[in-house]
């Protein structure tokens, strides 16, 4: 399992929660569904960029980037 945290800048704000908030319906959806797939371990659809960090993007009407960090805890 992975756990998924959206940033919050310094001022306070959370760009994704805006971003999220002002799409469609339909289009949140597949968001969400991205987002939940990802939380589940699902990383299939991440492509590396550098400097530790991966671009989730999804194939359909909408396309969508995520951008994924993944920090090792101690086991």
């Amino acid at each position: 399992m992975v756990t998924i945290q959206e940033y919050v800048a310094d001022d306070g704000r959370n760009y994704y929660r805006e971003w999220f908030n002002s799409l469609t319906a339909p289009a949140a959806a597949k968001a969400a569904t991205a987002v939940a797939r990802m939380a589940a371990g699902n990383t299939s659809n991440l492509k590396g960029i550098g400097n530790a960090l991966a671009e989730w993007k999804t194939i359909g009407v909408l396309e969508f980037a995520f951008m994924y960090t993944r920090t090792v805890t101690g086991s």
